[in-house]
C-alpha cells in the first residue's frame, strides 16, 4: 500500500525534515520509505516540551531522525514531536505520578468483569458538550460522505474522534484521502483512535469468544501492531483504544494499560437507541455499515438538538 508516498505528493511535497523543533498533531509529513517499522518501540520519558512537563510513550524514526510520540499530561492530547523539541528528559514509570493521565490509566485498569463497554462512556464538560466518535471498522461498503458533510462547519474545524481499523485502512485508500483533504481544508480536526489491526469478528460466535476475545489473537499486534500501521500513514495515534465491538475482558484492558493507553467506550450508541446526555461519547458507524445510526446523528444535528459548538475535542477538560 502506497498511501503515504500519495500523500506526500498532495500535501507535504515542500516539506523536508529538519532539526529544528517539529510538532504535530492529527497527521504529520512521511514518504514511502522514510519510516521503518523496526525503529518503533515503547518507551516512557518524563521531558519538557515547549516549557512545560509531558510524557513519552513511543519512540520511532523518520528519514534517520528520531520522532517521539508524546501525551499531555493534564489533556491527554498526543502529538509527535522531533528529539530537539525534548528538553530535561528522565525515566518515568507509567501511571506513577499525580497526573490526570495517570489517574485516569489507574481508574481505567479496575477490574469490572464486564464483557462490554469497559472503559470510558462519557467525560466531565464545562455545560453542554458532546464527544463525537465515528467507529471505520472493516468493510466491503463505501464511506458514509453524508456525515462529514453534515458535521462540517464554516466557523471552523470540527472536532471528531475516528476509530480506525487496519482493516478498513488498507482497503479504502481513497476514502482515507478525502478523510485528510478535510483535515488540510481545516473542515474537521480529528483524534484518531486506535481500533485494533485486524477488528476480528465471526457471526456465528458468542461474544466472550468473539472479537478480540477470539482463540489465537496476538493482542499486542492488534494494538501494537495497528500503531505501526498509523505511524507508516502518517497518523498521530491518541492514547484511546476502542475495542471492536466494545467487547474486552480485564485482562485485556490492563494489558492496554500497561502500553500507556485507555479504553474507551460508548453511552451514546445511537445505532441502538441510546439517548444523547452531556458529556456523551457518541458512537456511529461511517463505514457504511450503520445506516441507522448516521440517520439519527444527522437528524440530531437538523433538529439543532446537538451542534457543531457543542461538540468538543476528545480531550479532558
Amino acid at each position: 500500500m502506497k498511501i503515504s508516498y500519495i500523500l506526500i505528493i498532495l500535501f507535504f511535497y515542500n516539506f523536508v525534515y529538519a532539526d529544528s523543533c517539529q510538532v504535530f498533531n492529527s497527521i504529520f509529513p512521511i514518504k514511502s520509505g522514510d519510516f521503518k517499522s523496526q525503529s518503533y518501540n515503547i518507551n516512557y520519558l518524563k521531558c519538557v516540551v515547549d516549557n512545560a512537563p509531558t510524557f513519552v510513550i513511543r519512540q520511532f524514526e523518520l528519514d534517520q531522525k528520531k520522532f517521539y510520540l508524546i501525551v499531555d499530561p493534564n489533556t491527554l492530547q498526543t502529538k509527535v514531536v522531533s528529539q530537539s523539541c525534548l528538553k530535561s528528559c528522565q525515566n518515568w514509570r507509567l501511571g506513577d505520578d499525580q497526573s490526570t493521565y495517570s489517574k485516569y490509566l489507574n481508574v481505567n485498569n479496575q477490574k469490572t468483569n464486564n464483557l462490554m463497554n469497559t472503559g470510558l462512556q462519557s467525560l466531565p464538560v464545562k455545560g453542554v458538550q458532546f464527544f463525537l466518535t465515528m467507529d471505520l471498522c472493516p468493510s466491503r461498503k463505501a464511506l458514509d460522505y453524508d456525515v462529514f458533510n453534515a458535521i462540517e462547519s464554516d466557523k471552523g474545524s470540527t472536532p471528531v474522534a475516528i476509530a480506525i481499523s487496519g482493516g478498513w485502512l488498507k482497503h479504502h485508500t481513497e476514502e482515507f484521502y478525502s478523510i485528510v483533504r478535510k483535515i488540510h481544508q481545516k473542515k474537521i480536526d480529528v483524534t484518531w483512535i486506535n481500533h485494533s489491526l485486524n477488528h476480528p469478528y465471526a457471526k456465528e460466535k458468542p461474544i466472550h469468544k468473539n472479537f478480540l476475545l477470539s482463540d489465537g489473537i496476538d493482542f499486542k499486534n492488534e494494538v501494537i501492531g495497528h500503531e505501526i500501521l498509523m505511524i507508516s500513514q502518517g497518523l498521530v495515534p491518541s492514547v484511546f483504544f476502542r475495542f471492536p465491538g466494545l467487547v474486552s475482558n480485564d485482562d485485556l484492558v490492563s494489558q492496554l494499560n500497561r502500553w500507556g493507553l485507555i479504553s474507551i467506550g460508548s453511552n451514546a450508541w445511537l445505532a441502538k437507541g441510546e439517548k444523547i446526555k452531556s458529556g456523551s461519547i457518541i458512537l456511529v458507524h461511517a463505514n457504511g455499515n450503520e445506516p441507522l445510526g448516521i440517520r439519527k446523528l444527522i437528524e440530531s444535528i437538523l433538529d439543532y438538538k446537538i451542534t457543531q459548538k457543542n461538540w468538543a475535542p476528545l480531550l479532558i477538560q
